[in-house]
């Protein structure tokens, strides 16, 4: 439920951004995708709000995102939770391309790669 509903809010900060943006869960994964979306998606976040054991599922979610999205960005966004941490820790996730531990830190990716000339 946490990870939905961060999922959530990133879409919504994005969307602030005048920015496409949209939810999908991990359920939502063996559904086709709509017709050009390969083409269409640009970046892809797989969210998790905290540590936890569905944070181990997340490599095998960027496999499933990188078949259906093969030229999307794949960026982890695990969250620190409620835990006090001295400096922020980015985990990385076998399969992502970039990783953030900020809502902030995702959208400023996000605006990054839309900033970078497009690789042919």
């Amino acid at each position: 439920m946490a990870d939905e509903f961060a999922a959530e809010l990133l879409v919504r900060i994005l969307r602030e951004q005048k920015i496409d943006a949209r939810h999908m869960s991990l359920d939502d994964l063996g559904a086709a995708p709509p017709p050009n979306a390969a083409d269409a998606v640009s970046i892809v976040y797989i969210v998790s709000a905290f540590p936890s054991e569905e944070r181990g599922r997340g490599e095998a979610a960027a496999e499933a995102m990188r078949r259906q999205f093969p030229r999307a960005c794949i960026v982890a966004v695990f969250l620190p939770g409620m835990l006090l941490q001295p400096e922020p820790v980015v985990d990385s996730l076998r399969g992502a391309d970039k990783a953030a531990s900020s809502l902030g830190h995702a959208v400023q990716i996000c605006l990054d790669t839309q900033r970078e000339p497009a690789q042919t």
